[in-house]
């Protein structure tokens, strides 16, 4: 079956992602759409479709990367194997990862990508972090921290993670120290052989009940647009912000939504299950941490950016935005309807549409999604229709 567009926007027809058509009438505008230049609703739908790759029962810790041809590279972290799907959802191959040791895996914190050819994987899991092909392990190293993403640009690992490092700082005294203390950097570069470069982007000043509850309400996605060698990072919690990424890690552009906050509290009363699932000591430890989620992944690809968006963040649905430039708002949004209150928590973008992948548990879905085409001509709109705005 399917799953196309079924009520979209601005100036543009999706029906058939066709052509323009500015005489259409189009549908009364709801509230999560102001602001952005083209819009619709997106029928997921609650059974899966007939794609090979809709019909894969997804594994929890399951992670999700793409090289640029559009191939989709699954890892199952527990079962040491990597699954690769054509585009179009077909299964094209499948292999165990060589000397790799079982581990879990978290779409938040873990990170798995590969480089452009498809040859080389990163895989993170925590603060473990693997480089392979399919043909042997090439490098395993851990760092210091809880990593949340990881990308390959130029022949060179980054690695998004929280602003906290693990073990007990020098020159103080040890034992009136946490296990753990802020880092001052939200992003480290390594080599495939696992040797820090440099670090960047500080986080943001806030207050938390310990550095370690602090430091996992700052955690970031990443992404890289290879044929930009763009780098992009997206806050997961607080706001909605998508930042890009110099050379040298420094913010060449950002953009902040004005409306969109995500609540954080430290405090408060533990979950009922802590107790069954901790053991005594870790339970009188546990604090409690309210926070919400906004971004929930994040892609960057030929010349656009995708954020996948939580639901309740932007609309009472999840929903994907589309931006075309790194200072301005998104260009378009795009609605998650139906479906069976899944929960997508990793995106992947190919030339006819979007592949969604369950936070936890279900199917993989596939929905139709506007060509690259469309929404370049929607952005000599938008260009158009400021210019107007600046002349009047």
């Amino acid at each position: 079956m399917s799953r196309r567009l079924v009520g979209i926007v601005g100036v543009l027809t999706l029906a058939g992602l066709a052509a323009p058509a500015r005489s259409q009438v189009a549908p009364p505008r709801p509230e999560w759409a102001k602001g952005v230049r083209g819009w619709g609703v997106l029928e997921v739908g609650g059974a899966p479709g007939s794609r090979p790759l809709e019909q894969k029962v997804w594994k929890r810790g399951t992670l999700v990367a793409q090289d640029g041809r559009d191939n989709i590279y699954l890892l199952e972290a527990i079962a040491g194997t990597v699954q690769v799907w054509a585009p179009n959802g077909d299964k094209r191959d499948e292999w165990p990862i060589p000397g790799w040791q079982p581990t879990e895996a978290s779409p938040i914190l873990s990170g798995f990508a590969c480089d452009r050819r498809g040859e080389t994987f990163v895989a993170a899991t925590r603060g473990q972090v693997r480089v392979f092909t399919r043909d042997e392990m090439l490098q395993s190293f851990t760092v210091p921290t809880l990593v949340t993403g990881v990308v390959v640009v130029k022949d060179e690992i980054l690695a998004a993670h929280v602003p906290v490092k693990f073990g007990h700082q020098e020159g103080q005294d040890k034992a009136q120290q946490e296990p753990f203390y802020r880092d001052p950097y939200l992003v480290t570069g390594f080599t495939m052989k696992g040797e820090p470069l440099s670090s960047s982007l500080p986080p943001d000043k806030a207050a938390g009940a310990d550095a370690l509850s602090l430091g996992m309400t700052q955690d970031i996605c990443i992404a890289t647009d290879d044929r930009e060698e763009a780098v992009w990072v997206a806050d997961r919690h607080r706001l909605y912000r998508l930042r890009r990424l110099s050379a040298s890690g420094s913010v060449a552009a950002e953009w902040t939504s004005d409306t969109v906050r995500a609540g954080v509290a430290f405090g408060g009363e533990a979950p009922a299950d802590v107790a069954q699932n901790l053991t005594p000591k870790a339970a009188a430890a546990f604090r409690p941490v309210r926070a919400s989620m906004t971004v929930r992944d994040l892609v960057a690809r030929r010349g656009f950016v995708f954020t996948l968006m939580s639901p309740h963040a932007v609309a009472d649905a999840a929903v994907i935005d589309i931006f075309s430039s790194p200072g301005e708002g998104p260009l378009w949004r795009i609605a998650l309807g139906g479906g069976s209150g899944t929960v997508y928590g990793q995106l992947a973008v190919t030339d006819a549409g979007f592949w969604l992948f369950p936070a936890v548990s279900g199917t993989p879905r596939w929905i139709e999604r506007p060509a690259d085409w469309v929404m370049e001509q929607s952005i000599g709109s938008r260009a158009s229709d400021g210019a107007s705005e600046n002349s009047e």
